[in-house]
């Protein structure tokens, strides 16, 4: 059934989906100055392509890394070069586009007297909406993902139409998602999805490797591949038998990985989970050497807070919602505490939107399975969408448990001692 509204709230911080400045603003920003994006990977990504769409081209990329990053079609050069023209007089706008040396960037801009808002702008004024398309309702990406009905995928025609309606409405969409929590090499026109998308707006693909065509998806291109280890005894089998079928598939993707275009960014997230080994956690590392990939080890457990928020509100819980609380790599009790100090500020997931099912249906929030907003985007007028999603209960709900703020990586830099000790 569709969610209950409460648009009479007024504890709620308002959720806007759209963020950051608008087309107009940003234009006006810029007037005629060139612009040089700071940063690298998937935030660079993201930042660049909504200014595409806002019409405006970068004229470099900076970057402090010894080993710069490959800038396609643009320069890379160092910070200092273009803050010392600014310095002179010259006028340009640096945009940050990194996450994990923003602070560093705002500190040297500042050094040199730079002023933000004129001379340099982050990530947060830039308007970054991200849609999710669950192209499978098949297998599992996470341990635990989402059921909302009968497993099936979604045919190349219907995502055709999909993706025609989220360009229109969402001009200045930054990437779309093909997974919310089932695995999209399921879906036997995966291949052709991925190319469809990237020739529009670029591709993300998550994969725990439940079967699919491998080969043929890194042949199509998408702008990111991101194998997901949730958990690592259960992605390598709790055996850890060099037979095992995400084994064979890692070194698979080791020895492709030289053969595709280098526009694909290929990442293994690893999301520890509490029943994990140093054996496991050593197979795994051995078999990342082996393949030349590198390893990420996320804090963030890739969990829907279906369950967290079920047991925050009402003390009961299902026997999913203890296989989920048992297996958090970390203490709950403790990041909700840490997770309240911000509760008053706004909600973290809130530019990732529309999460369109694989039957079409619209879901309220990505790290949720339910509640269902629309049974069909294709026939949803998107300011209608916008106004349920804006006034959902639930919304109110998670924020008065203080579960709009629970992101690890977020909480982890602003409280570093004592995330670790979580």
């Amino acid at each position: 059934p569709p969610i209950s509204a409460n648009p009479f709230s007024v504890s709620m911080i308002p959720i806007t989906t759209i963020q950051g400045l608008s087309r107009k603003e940003i234009v006006e920003l810029t007037g005629c100055r060139d612009v040089y994006l700071w940063g690298r990977g998937s935030m660079l990504r993201d930042v660049r392509t909504s200014l595409r769409a806002c019409g405006l081209t970068p004229a470099a990329i900076l970057d402090t890394g010894a080993v710069p990053p490959s800038g396609g079609d643009l320069p890379v050069l160092h910070p200092a070069s273009i803050i010392n023209r600014l310095w002179d007089g010259e006028k340009n706008l640096i945009v940050i586009a990194t996450t994990t040396y923003r602070t560093q960037a705002e500190a040297m801009c500042k050094q040199f007297g730079l002023v933000r808002g004129r001379d340099f702008i982050d990530y947060l004024s830039i308007s970054r909406p991200v849609a999710v398309v669950e192209v499978s309702g098949l297998g599992k990406v996470f341990n635990v993902a989402p059921d909302h009905g009968p497993p099936g995928f979604m045919p190349l025609k219907a995502f055709r139409k999909v993706l025609q309606k989220l360009l229109q409405d969402i001009p200045h969409l930054s990437a779309i998602e093909l997974s919310a929590g089932h695995e999209p090499l399921l879906n036997p026109e995966i291949a052709e999805i991925i190319r469809e998308t990237e020739a529009r707006v670029p591709c993300i693909v998550a994969t725990a490797f439940f079967g699919g065509p491998l080969e043929r998806v890194l042949l199509a291109q998408p702008s990111e591949l991101q194998v997901v280890v949730d958990g690592i005894e259960r992605s390598l089998g709790e055996a850890h038998e060099a037979k095992s079928d995400f084994m064979r598939r890692i070194k698979l993707l080791g020895e492709l990985q030289g053969k595709i275009s280098a526009s694909t960014v290929i990442s293994v997230r690893v999301h520890p989970a509490k029943r994990d080994t140093e054996a496991g956690r050593q197979t795994l590392m051995a078999l990342a050497r082996e393949a030349k990939l590198e390893l990420m080890f996320c804090r963030t457990h890739p969990v829907r807070y279906d369950e967290l928020l079920r047991y925050r509100e009402t003390g009961d819980i299902t026997q999913k919602g203890v296989e989920v609380l048992e297996n958090l790599p970390w203490d709950l009790e403790r990041i909700v505490a840490l997770c309240k100090r911000d509760i008053g500020l706004p909600c973290l997931c809130q530019r990732v939107f529309p999460i369109i099912r694989w039957d079409l249906s619209v879901s309220l929030c990505h790290v949720y399975g339910r509640p269902t907003i629309h049974p069909n985007y294709l026939e949803a007028e998107w300011e209608d969408l916008l106004k349920t999603r804006h006034s959902a209960s639930q919304c109110e709900t998670c924020q008065k448990h203080a579960l709009h703020r629970l992101d690890l990586d977020v909480l982890e830099r602003k409280y570093p001692n004592e995330t670790q000790q979580g």
